[in-house]
């Protein structure tokens, strides 16, 4: 369950991080630039436009958050990922896979 838990661990903290700042950064940069606009697709269009750009910067930041690879040592993990006749304090190497 230890590596379950540090992947869930590792994904959710990203995952409320990029959500954070795109449902708070959206509407505080896009909503004055929209109030002036007249039209309503106008409006729309800035909305998206802002949300895009959030979504375009935000979610890779998010994503760095943790290195892409990593090291856990095999006494952290659960027995039956170590292998027979493995040293449980070696390391083992991941990688993230975006």
């Amino acid at each position: 369950m230890a590596a379950a838990r540090l992947a869930l661990l590792e994904c959710s903290v990203a995952r409320v991080v990029w959500t954070i700042g795109l449902l708070t950064l959206t509407p505080v940069l896009a909503g004055p630039v929209a109030a002036r606009m007249r039209s309503p697709a106008a409006a729309l269009g800035v909305e998206l436009a802002v949300s895009f750009g959030l979504i375009w910067a935000i979610v890779p930041c998010a994503m760095a958050l943790f290195p892409q690879h990593a090291a856990v040592r095999l006494s952290a993990l659960e027995p039956d990922l170590g292998g027979a006749g493995w040293d449980r304090d070696s390391l083992v190497y991941y990688n993230k896979g975006l």
